[in-house]
């Protein structure tokens, strides 16, 4: 919950102010993790650097120092939501959805987007 609090709210401001640098660089992060022969590790450091850059286009340093407190964890929730690169069609549309509203600079649309990945998230965990 305190991830989807963070960055529910994160993907609506960055869809606010998002250059054409950070959509670049948010598309290449994307690109990079539809490699499907990627090695397993790198592959959830890229799914998460996607997240914090995210949470850095927000602008929020409070947003940023929380990302970093709940790396750990949320790597370890990875591994138990994503077993494998090739098993994640629906994380890589739920991504897809949020790069589109970024790059649209509609913070509603991103804010949904996330919000139905975080509870994707939360659905794969029991929660």
């Amino acid at each position: 919950e305190l991830r989807s609090a963070i960055e529910v709210q994160a993907a609506a401001l960055a869809a606010e102010s998002a250059t054409d640098d950070d959509i670049a660089e948010l598309s290449s992060l994307l690109k990079q993790l539809d490699d499907d022969e990627l090695p397993y590790p790198e592959t959830l450091e890229l799914d998460f650097k996607f997240h914090r850059k995210l949470v850095e286009v927000a602008g929020n340093p409070l947003m940023q120092n929380l990302m970093g407190v709940i790396y750990e964890f949320v790597l370890t929730q990875m591994v138990r939501t994503t077993p494998s690169q090739r098993d994640n069609q629906l994380g890589r549309r739920l991504h897809k959805a949020i790069l589109t509203a970024v790059r649209n600079h509609d913070p509603v649309a991103a804010a949904k987007a996330m919000q139905q990945h975080m509870q994707a998230v939360l659905s794969r965990l029991d929660f």
